[in-house]
C-alpha cells in the first residue's frame, strides 16, 4: 500500500482521502503499524505551503465508516499515530449495527470469560481519554472531565432511510449521509462547520433530520 501510495506521488498527485468500512478499518490500521503512515506528511509540515510538493503526500481526510475494530486500541494506540498524519479524522457509528453487534460478541479477549471487546463503531459517545486523577484532586461529579478525540464521531443511529434492518452498510445509499461525505471531501470543513449536523455532546454530532415518525397532527 505505501508503495501504491508513493506511485502517487510521482505522478504528480499531492493528496489523498481514505474511506475504510468495517473491517476495512482493521486493514488500514495494521497498514499504519507498518509503515504506511511514512508515506504522509504530518500534520504540522502538511500546513505549510513550502512542504505541499510532490515530495509527500497529504492525508487530507480519513473516514471510518461502521468500523468493526477494538475501541481500546483505537483509543491507547492508533488514534494518535493517525491524528499525527491527518487533521481531519472522522468515524460515522450507529449504535444499532447488528453486524458490529454480532462481531463484539465473536471477537473476545480471551481475558475475561463472557466478555467481549468493546466496538469502535458502536462507541459514538465513547471515544475519549479520562484524564489522571491526583491523589489530592477532588473531582466533581458535576463537570465533565472527558478528553474527547480530536476527531468527529458522526451519530448515524436514527438514520432510517434505505437503511437495511442489519443497518451495517448504507453509506453509498442514504441522500444524508452520502451529501454529507461528499461535502466532507470536498470542502474538508470539520462537522461543526457543515449544516446539516447538530452538535450532541463532546465530538459527537447528529444529522438535522426528523425521523419518520414524527408527522404533523
Amino acid at each position: 500500500i505505501r508503495d501504491r501510495y508513493q506511485r502517487r506521488v510521482h505522478g504528480g498527485c499531492n493528496q489523498l482521502h481514505i474511506m475504510a468500512h468495517s473491517m476495512g478499518a482493521r486493514v488500514l490500521m495494521a497498514a499504519l503499524r507498518r509503515g504506511m503512515a511514512s508515506a504522509f506528511l504530518p500534520v504540522v509540515s502538511a500546513r505549510r505551503p513550502e512542504d505541499a510538493l510532490p515530495s509527500g503526500l497529504t492525508l487530507s481526510t480519513c473516514t471510518l465508516l461502521n468500523p468493526d475494530y477494538s475501541r481500546a486500541e483505537f483509543i491507547n494506540q492508533d488514534f494518535a499515530e493517525l491524528r499525527h498524519f491527518c487533521a481531519h479524522v472522522t468515524m460515522y457509528a450507529d449504535a444499532s449495527d447488528g453486524a458490529l453487534k454480532w462481531s463484539e460478541l465473536l471477537n473476545r479477549t480471551g481475558r475475561l470469560p463472557g466478555r467481549s471487546t468493546p466496538s469502535l463503531g458502536l462507541s459514538v459517545f465513547s471515544l475519549y481519554r479520562q484524564p489522571a486523577q491526583r491523589d489530592d484532586e477532588v473531582r466533581s461529579p458535576f463537570h465533565d472531565n472527558k478528553e474527547y478525540l480530536d476527531m468527529d464521531v458522526i451519530d448515524t443511529t436514527w438514520i432510517e432511510n434505505n437503511v437495511q434492518h442489519i443497518r451495517h452498510n448504507y453509506f453509498n445509499l442514504n441522500h444524508e449521509l452520502v451529501e454529507d461525505l461528499r461535502e466532507l471531501i470536498i470542502t474538508q470543513h470539520r462537522a461543526a462547520h457543515r449544516p446539516r449536523l447538530v452538535h450532541r455532546i463532546g465530538n459527537v454530532f447528529s444529522f438535522l433530520a426528523a425521523p419518520s415518525c414524527v408527522v404533523n397532527p
